[in-house]
């Protein structure tokens, strides 16, 4: 692969050593060990321990090694050679995009691309091979968009079949961001025939078998889902209009699915499923949200990283107005019950929750799903009332791993221990697994990926930044939903 082909990239990592104007020209000296991301110009120089400089325009950092342009050759450089690399920046407000590239010795980098609205960015894309192609199976760690908001899902994997004794995985970048995946592995579940097996979302894996559709499903703003949440069929409900919505009444930047089951008699207890998606007002809502740090970027970057009250702020405004809440009617209130974590816009996934219906005094079970106004898209809602069935947990490592230039990343994604496999647009890592022998008897077998990591969109930025605003996103309830649904409407006007 050509450099000359590639796109300009800018290294990004926590300052060294402070920035000097030179004219409209400054320069950062900054450090392997750093984390981070800082806007700059195309221009890097590279510093090897050995003391030799090289001047790179174009680049591109691999796993192990950074490949770029000098004045005449391309040249490779080894990741754990370098001992500190400059940047030179222009002292302008033009927006770039940026993301940062941790790598197992510590290097980060960034990309500039622009990214159109109509396009969001999401997150790693796993594909699965059935026997005969590779199927589009999971996107993961949706919504962990800066270093620090590192996050574990759990997914089921419903293309994956099991050819020669291994399972095929491959591990793609094709959007315009920078992604760290740290750890993954399978957990393969072996469970009884006409069982299914799906994870909550700490991995807690239930196995249900008497699941029931509901006996009626209502929009909280109007209209009767029934049909389409009775089956698991990619027809969704997707609430109401955002055109119609009324941003200065509280109640509108809200909305929800209520639905009902009948309760079998003396049940305590219940698993509900939910299947869904987000809308693309999720990867939307993030990017806006990064671009109100404006200049100041680089630097909140490094505060999500290092602050752990800012990050427990980031993680409330999500739970609070991103993810999907499970209320529960009992003694005459709703009362929450869990909350289902955003999954992204691409690939509808099933989640299960717990229900306690021990103060639920009724032959009938009334739920609520709750979000933020246009953030969700149900496909399909049941409830399991029977006792947890048995089942048997085998989790399984990489048996080897490679990236698209053919490096072995199999250690880097064999355990969860801060080194990240890192990928930029295009990357593609092929994963094989060892299938695990089946158990004696007649059992169905569900395979689960389990993943941890982050990402950063390359979102364009520049200009003063509006920290107050953001502060009031994170702190205020409904700020956030208000300012996101403005910024929609104005964007597709």
């Amino acid at each position: 692969m050509r450099v000359g082909n590639l796109r300009p990239m800018v290294w990004a990592v926590t300052a060294a050593g402070i920035g000097l104007a030179t004219g409209c020209m400054r320069t950062r000296q900054l450090g392997p060990a750093d984390w981070g991301a800082l806007r700059g110009d195309e221009r890097i120089v590279v510093v090897t321990r050995s003391g030799v400089r090289h001047e790179l325009s174009e680049f591109q950092f691999y796993t192990t090694a950074l490949v770029g342009q000098g004045e005449r050759d391309e040249i490779e450089i080894p990741l754990d050679s370098i001992a500190v690399v400059e940047v030179r920046e222009r002292n302008t407000a033009t927006p770039i995009i940026f993301a940062a590239l941790a790598v197992g010795t510590g290097v980060a980098v960034l990309i500039a691309q622009q990214q159109s609205p109509e396009e969001p960015a999401s997150c790693p894309f796993v594909y699965s091979f059935d026997g005969e192609e590779y199927r589009f199976d999971s996107e993961t760690f949706a919504g962990a968009v800066a270093r620090g908001l590192d996050r574990t899902d759990y997914d089921n994997l419903e293309h994956l079949q099991p050819v020669g004794g291994r399972y095929r995985l491959r591990l793609v970048n094709s959007r315009p961001e920078t992604q760290y995946t740290d750890e993954l592995k399978l957990i393969v579940v072996d469970h009884a025939p006409g069982t299914r097996a799906i994870p909550d979302r700490s991995g807690q894996v239930h196995v249900t078998s008497d699941l029931r559709a509901p006996r009626t499903a209502w929009g909280v703003h109007g209209g009767e889902a029934l049909a389409a949440v009775w089956h698991a069929d990619d027809i969704y409900w997707s609430g109401a209009p955002l055109e119609e919505a009324d941003l200065d009444k509280p109640g509108q930047l809200r909305d929800g699915l209520v639905v009902s089951f009948a309760r079998p008699p003396g049940v305590q207890s219940a698993t509900i499923v939910v299947r869904a998606r987000n809308t693309a007002l999720a990867p939307f809502a993030l990017e806006e949200f990064l671009q109100l740090q404006g200049e100041g970027l680089f630097g909140w970057y490094l505060r999500v990283a290092e602050d752990e009250d800012l990050r427990e702020r980031i993680r409330g405004w999500v739970a609070r107005e991103g993810m999907l809440h499970i209320l529960l009617w009992q003694e005459g209130r709703w009362t929450l019950q869990d909350a289902l974590l955003d999954v992204g816009p691409a690939l509808s996934k099933s989640q299960v929750a717990r229900l306690d219906l021990g103060s639920v005094d009724t032959d009938t079970v009334v739920v609520r799903l709750a979000s933020a106004r246009g953030l969700w898209q149900i496909d399909w809602v049941a409830l399991d009332a029977g006792p947890e069935k048995p089942l048997a947990v085998t989790e399984i490592v990489p048996l080897w791993a490679r990236d698209e230039r053919g490096r072995d990343v199999r250690e880097l994604l064999a355990s969860e221990d801060g080194r990240y496999y890192a990928s930029v647009d295009g990357g593609v890592a092929e994963i094989e697994f060892a299938v695990p022998r089946l158990p004696s008897g007649d059992m169905a077998r569900s395979v689960i990926l389990k993943s941890r990591g982050f990402y950063y969109i390359h979102v364009p930025h520049g200009g003063p930044s509006q920290s107050a605003l953001a502060d009031r996103i994170l702190d205020e309830p409904l700020v956030g939903n208000r300012y996101i649904l403005e910024r929609w409407r104005t964007m597709r006007r």
